[in-house]
């Protein structure tokens, strides 16, 4: 198996395994990674989804637009935005 394949399957696995996931600054572009993301999501019932991202505004709405229509399994999990980056989420974390 080439190495990138090897690194997308352990990246799904994980995905799969995990408690929560968190996402820092991703723009949610790049399908192949959204698809396994998504598949993750879909065997992964229990899992949290923390995003974390930077909006002067603190506003989410954009961003959870933009995950809702990437990812078709987002609706089914807990699922977290921190729109004023890393510390605010440091905050509600700690």
């Amino acid at each position: 198996m080439p190495p990138i394949r090897e690194f997308f399957h352990a990246f799904e696995k994980d995905l799969i395994d995990a408690d929560k996931i968190l996402i820092i600054g991703y723009s949610f572009s790049d399908d192949h990674i959204n698809n396994i993301i998504d598949t993750s999501l879909e065997h992964n019932e229990k899992v949290e989804i923390d995003i974390i991202d930077y909006n002067k505004n603190g506003d989410n709405k954009i961003l959870s637009k933009k995950v809702s229509e990437k990812l078709n399994n987002i609706d089914r999990h807990k699922t977290h935005y921190y729109m004023n980056g890393f510390s605010e989420y440091l905050e509600n974390e700690l």
